[in-house]
């Protein structure tokens, strides 16, 4: 609001010194309705699609970079339904782990919110990101989400290892570019809000690999490179009807 001249009379001034008061406040009980309102849809419906932020099931990829081939035939093993807690918000993840002789690779990677209100506290910060234009900051911070649940994962397959475990290599696979997508929610006569969701919009391939030892009782990193192979393929947006709001496809590194 332009700054009210001097000429102007006092009464002018008080109006709109309260006016200002007024939206304010306005403004400020809406962001405190947001979690609320995230926590009654959510309850409403198991699968809203806020839980489900990303997707990443198996692919046939054209890029035979993501192929490690570290052993001839490694053990496969899907993990599902595994808990993360992260600020007092338990997170559900699903991701494949391949086994050899030396390494351990990590692919496939997706995960769950619970329905809880620490969760949607997330939801939240990205949604009000969202909504002051800082479209950007709010899908890289849905990236660095996604690389902690990476790097807790690996931590947690580390610390599970016996002391003589031959595997001297941890490998974590993303084979998909993002980019994001935004649901208009309206809940009666209160403003809409945004729920936002990062969708394939490409092809590629990113590869950390951590190396480890066991070093005075316990394993730990010793150093981590990321290789990266392809450029960002595209495929299809899906929004699932809502509004695809970025331009940008983000690589696939993006995320670790």
């Amino acid at each position: 609001m332009k700054t009210v001249q001097k000429q102007y009379k006092n009464s002018t001034k008080t109006s709109n010194q309260n006016l200002s008061t007024f939206r304010s406040l306005l403004r400020h009980l809406y962001l405190m309705a947001i979690p609320l309102l995230f926590l009654f849809v959510t309850s409403c419906n198991e699968q809203y699609a806020g839980d489900k932020v990303f997707e990443n099931k198996t692919t046939q990829l054209r890029n035979e970079f993501c192929e490690l081939n570290d052993c001839g035939n490694p053990t496969i093993i899907p993990i599902t339904g595994e808990i993360y807690v992260i600020n007092g918000c338990s997170i559900s993840v699903n991701y494949i782990k391949e086994v050899c002789a030396n390494s351990i690779t990590i692919k496939h990677m997706s995960y769950t919110f619970a329905n809880s209100s620490a969760c949607n506290n997330y939801r939240q910060i990205w949604n009000q990101q969202f909504m002051n234009g800082q479209t950007q900051l709010a899908n890289e911070s849905m990236n660095q989400f996604f690389k902690l649940l990476s790097e807790m994962i690996e931590d947690r397959i580390r610390a599970g290892l016996p002391s003589n475990s031959t595997v001297s290599t941890l490998h974590f696979v993303e084979t998909f570019c993002h980019t994001l997508c935004a649901k208009e929610i309206k809940f009666d006569d209160l403003p809409s809000y945004f729920e936002l969701t990062q969708e394939k919009c490409g092809i590629s391939c990113c590869i950390r690999s951590t190396e480890i030892k066991f070093i005075d009782g316990e394993w730990v990193e010793v150093k981590s490179v990321i290789s990266v192979g392809g450029d960002c393929d595209p495929i299809l947006v899906n929004c699932n009807g809502d509004i695809h709001v970025s331009a940008i496809c983000d690589p696939a590194c993006a995320r670790l």
